[in-house]
């Protein structure tokens, strides 16, 4: 069951359990149809799993289910992995396309600085040589237009 279809049926739901497995939690959902369900990630049968019961607690709260059991038989922190948050990946994100921004901007500038200098002894040469220069590097993806 992924998320759409448990807040759908939020009000069917008998009983959550979080059940850890190594070093994260997954929610086994009992609903009143009988058929028991793990949540999955959206668009997968793989099991969603949570780092921490706080996380899980607050998508639970969230949809209006406030009891929940929680069963750490299984659940070891030494197995936790250190992940980042959304905020965290999202700025690093920000960084790379910033990077990748700056990269394309300082290869446009050396590319017409390299025609110029070229310019300087044969102006005729200089632009055949940038337009091949950027035709080569717009293959190679090297340096974008």
């Amino acid at each position: 069951m992924t998320l759409e279809p448990l807040r759908a049926t939020a009000s069917g739901v008998v009983g959550v359990t979080l059940k850890g497995q190594g070093g994260g939690f997954f929610m086994e959902i009992a609903t009143r149809s009988g058929q028991d369900a793990i949540l999955s990630k959206a668009h997968s049968s793989e099991p969603r799993r949570f780092g921490s019961p706080r996380s899980a607690l607050i998508l639970l709260r969230d949809m209006g289910i406030a009891v929940v059991q929680i069963d750490a038989t299984n659940w070891n922190l030494d197995q936790q992995e250190i992940t980042q948050s959304r905020e965290n990946r999202a700025q690093a994100m920000r960084g790379a396309h910033e990077a990748a921004a700056y990269s394309r901007w300082l290869a446009r500038e050396d590319l017409r600085a390299i025609v110029r200098y070229i310019g300087k002894d044969n102006p005729g040469r200089a632009k055949g040589f940038g337009k091949e220069l950027r035709d080569k590097s717009s293959r190679s993806h090297s340096i974008p237009n």
